[in-house]
């Protein structure tokens, strides 16, 4: 139950443009939200909305480790799944 109360906080988090498009697993978690605040919960909470097609991850690559950013679908806060 908490799981998908984390994916409802993350849909409203990008409702109001608390979340944007390109941030890092990292960034989402480390704001310390309630019920979002661990790398768990905020993965589930991406893969609940990725099946609503809200969101998908994409690796990209900083010349040392990659790092995995949120794309936000188009519609949603200036979201750019094609750049």
């Amino acid at each position: 139950m908490a799981d998908v109360l984390a994916a409802e906080r993350l849909a409203k988090k990008i409702e109001a443009g608390e979340v944007k498009d390109g941030q890092t697993i990292r960034d989402i978690y480390r704001n310390g939200w309630q019920g979002l605040n661990t790398v768990e919960r905020v993965q589930f909470a991406i893969d609940e909305l990725a099946k609503l097609n809200w969101v998908r991850i994409e690796t990209k690559e900083t010349g040392g480790r990659s790092s995995e950013v949120l794309r936000l679908h188009p519609d949603l806060r200036g979201g750019s799944f094609g750049d």
